[in-house]
């Protein structure tokens, strides 16, 4: 397999076709104990908008749950770019009329250093309990497994239960939604931040897509992993936040005293139980223009949060809410001393999924190579080969350039110039932890030389990502 060659620009290259994505259609497949695994149609969206609401509901968390099935009947009525019934999988017993189990996948882009990549998100993953053991998950995932393969679908993404979705080839391997910080009350003096006059928050509209995409995409060259976020995306964020839904994030737009917009911010709250004060306000999207920089106007932002946060209180009747601004591991709001650090536990981690790893790096070549020629490896040639012990991959160099990448089926037990347990190698090659890092986590994981450890650190660096939920 051939490297791509330098450069940046990737509109819709291979591994990223407009998020175009052949539906379910025409699944029928019959199952042991006369279940049958088909594609769900319009006429499920009652069905399984209660099976998830009940499958998925937590003792005490009625809010929870009514939220679940508000967000499945929301994709599944085509409300969500992506969206549409014949996104989900569905067991039926035809002899009860029972839903035994279901999923439904969102194909998405996303961007590695900015070059686009095709994902499937796959979400509402449950079985009933009556039917759980029988391999009804495994045979769904299979389904899209497949499916993805023969689009050309590079990666798959979960965010999930503990453990549970190793077992089909996933390995938590890129930062979702961990870190954090809680705002407090301001400190006493506090007001001086705002001699230039405060800012305030509006809900977006249409006419602020230009702005929205523009302090969206400035924020994200930070990141190594991002999402990419067309017009539909925004489009269907402008809805605004249904209470019932925590996955439907409020879109605000910040302005200055004169009406100017500076930022965008995007919100949820999450309810246990209806009616009640929620008990907390997620700040999941918090940008600003390339025209504003974080020192001088991220003070004012985090009293705008504040105040904003009680307005909408105040609007429902309630006492006011604590403000979580989760932002992943690294956000230059964070360097502002603002609020304190959450548990970075008090978070989640995606589950990645990379089937053919080898033409995953050659899609994002220029990436690895823009890398290499800013390191102390710049101009490199020869081989880098990575074992994973059953398998590998071998890596052709020539004066800085990836000119070849090809899979490496057996290497032997001392072979290759690094090693790498399992699926380790995943969370190298999307940032989340650093060479030296799983080195210390795992006894097996080595490289040969020190030379080859410059080599690996300059292509794989750790490095923030920032992904956008779907849903």
């Amino acid at each position: 397999m051939q490297a791509a060659g330098p450069g940046r620009a990737h509109p819709a290259g291979s591994g990223a076709r407009k998020g175009r994505r052949l539906p379910f259609e025409g699944v029928e497949v019959p199952l042991d104990g006369g279940l049958v695994l088909r594609a769900a149609t319009e006429r499920d969206v009652d069905r399984l908008a209660a099976f998830n609401a009940g499958v998925h509901r937590m003792p005490g968390q009625t809010a929870m749950a009514t939220s679940l099935g508000t967000a499945v009947r929301s994709l599944m009525e085509g409300h969500l770019p992506g969206g549409g019934a014949e996104r989900f999988l569905v067991v039926d017993d035809p002899r009860t009329g029972a839903v035994a189990s279901s999923l439904c996948v969102i194909r998405q882009i996303w961007r590695y250093e900015g070059i686009p990549f095709d994902v499937d998100q796959i979400e509402f993953v449950g079985t009933d309990p009556a039917y759980r053991r029988r391999g009804l998950v495994r045979t769904q995932m299979d389904l899209v497994h497949r499916r993805a393969a023969a689009e050309g679908c590079l990666v798959q993404v979960i965010d999930g239960i503990d453990w549970y979705y190793r077992q089909f080839g996933y390995e938590y391997a890129l930062e979702a939604s961990r870190g954090g910080r809680a705002l407090d009350a301001p400190p006493a003096g506090a007001a001086g931040e705002d001699r230039a006059g405060p800012l305030r928050t509006r809900p977006a509209t249409p006419g602020d897509l230009d702005f929205l995409s523009a302090a969206y995409r400035s924020g994200m060259e930070r990141y190594e992993v991002s999402v990419d976020r067309d017009q539909r995306r925004w489009l269907a964020d402008l809805d605004g936040y249904d209470r019932r839904n925590h996955h439907r994030p409020a879109l605000r737009v910040i302005e200055d005293h004169t009406g100017r917009a500076v930022g965008l911010c995007s919100y949820w709250a999450s309810f246990h139980d209806p009616g009640r004060t929620p008990d907390r306000l997620w700040v999941g999207g918090l940008e600003l223009h390339p025209e504003h920089d974080w020192p001088t106007w991220g003070p004012r932002v985090a009293r705008c949060l504040r105040e904003m946060a009680a307005e909408l209180a105040a609007d429902r009747g309630m006492a006011p809410t604590p403000i979580v601004v989760r932002l992943g591991d690294a956000h230059p709001f964070y360097d502002l001393g603002c609020g304190r650090r959450i548990d970075p536990r008090d978070g989640s981690v995606w589950y990645v999924r990379v089937p053919d790893v080898p033409g995953f790096l050659h899609h994002v070549a220029p990436a690895l190579q823009e890398r290499l020629a800013s390191s102390p490896a710049a101009g490199h040639s020869g081989t880098l080969a990575l074992s994973f012990y059953r398998h590998g991959v071998r890596l052709h160099f020539e004066l800085g350039r990836l000119v070849g990448v090809e899979r490496w089926p057996a290497p032997g037990q001392y072979e290759g110039d690094a090693w790498f347990p399992e699926l380790t190698f995943l969370q190298l090659l999307f940032g989340y932890r650093s060479l030296a890092e799983l080195e210390h986590a795992f006894a097996d994981c080595a490289v040969r030389a020190p030379e080859t450890r410059t080599l690996v650190d300059a292509l794989f660096p750790k490095r923030p990502s920032h992904t956008w939920l779907a849903v």
